[in-house]
């Protein structure tokens, strides 16, 4: 049986449910987040065309200065949601574009720049009475329930009007405290236009390649201990260039997952002295394994 004022995306309803069925023409509407995703709007889009104004807090700190920080990767993949239908995918450029003007129109965007806001937030201001959901649900397919296998979650709807305008409250002082918050506005409309604006041939061929080696760099970013392992205790290993360096740790990672490698570098870019540990004598990484050079 559903538990009243619990919303979790699984049997006590979803917490899209609550902003559907509140949101009303020239509504005002506040968010605390720690992401916005493109689908997630789509799939709200015709209950939020109607709103008057939102102010959208992310409660992660995505951003340092005038740029995307250490979270942009996830920040970006947020903005397009990983786990969107192929369907919406195929639409994700005009859904941002859609999505990007309704944000210039209707929206105000600031983040939280130098500390974690973990709770969730959303309230409702429909020039007649206050609505409000506390919780867990992130501003994503998966938080707010729209996702056929989305998170679980843990949302209570608040009944007391006092609670509800103190909620407000709060937010307008986290809001217009510039000592912890930053206007970062312009910085997703500009990740945005990434996602609908027209790219050259050579950009999505580097984007292309970088998709599909990206994972090969990962590995070796987290390999951890390598630096102290014996391929890197001799002598040849500190002449070798950076570049060199990077095909060394490939080939132990292939050697490691495929028992077999080929360097296969260009005429003069150190095949042999990325192979060979000095002296002719191979380095552990060639020792009893197949490496072709």
């Amino acid at each position: 049986m559903p538990i009243s004022g619990i919303l979790d995306n699984h049997k006590n309803g979803k917490a899209s449910d609550f902003l559907r069925d509140r949101i009303s023409n020239d509504c005002n509407l506040r968010v605390v987040s720690a992401y916005f995703s493109i689908f997630a709007y789509a799939a709200l889009s015709e209950s939020l065309s109607s709103i008057g104004h939102m102010k959208f807090l992310f409660g992660e700190p995505h951003y340092s200065g005038d740029k995307l920080g250490k979270n942009k990767a996830k920040f970006v993949a947020e903005i397009s949601d990983d786990v969107a239908s192929m369907s919406l995918k195929l639409n994700c450029r005009a859904i941002a574009l859609e999505c990007a003007k309704w944000l210039e129109e209707k929206s105000e965007i600031k983040s939280v720049s130098n500390r974690l806001l973990h709770g969730k937030l959303y309230h409702i201001d429909d020039l007649h009475r206050d609505h409000a959901m506390l919780g867990s649900s992130n501003f994503t397919l998966n938080g707010l329930g729209v996702h056929p296998n989305s998170n679980l979650e843990l949302n209570l709807v608040v009944d007391s009007d006092r609670d509800r305008k103190e909620l407000k409250a709060w937010f307008e002082e986290i809001w217009n405290d510039e000592t912890i918050v930053e206007d970062v506005k312009p910085l997703v409309l500009k990740e945005l236009k990434k996602l609908y604006s027209n790219q050259s041939p050579e950009f999505v061929y580097f984007k292309t390649l970088f998709e599909i080696f990206e994972h090969l760099r990962t590995d070796m970013d987290d390999w951890d201990g390598f630096e102290d392992s014996a391929v890197t205790n001799s002598i040849i290993w500190n002449a070798l260039y950076d570049f060199q360096k990077d095909g060394v740790k490939a080939a132990v990672q292939k050697l490691d997952r495929f028992d077999g490698c080929i360097i296969a570098d260009s005429v003069g870019l150190g095949k042999t002295y990325s192979a060979c540990k000095g002296n002719s004598e191979m380095s552990p990484v060639a020792q009893s394994r197949n490496v072709t050079i």
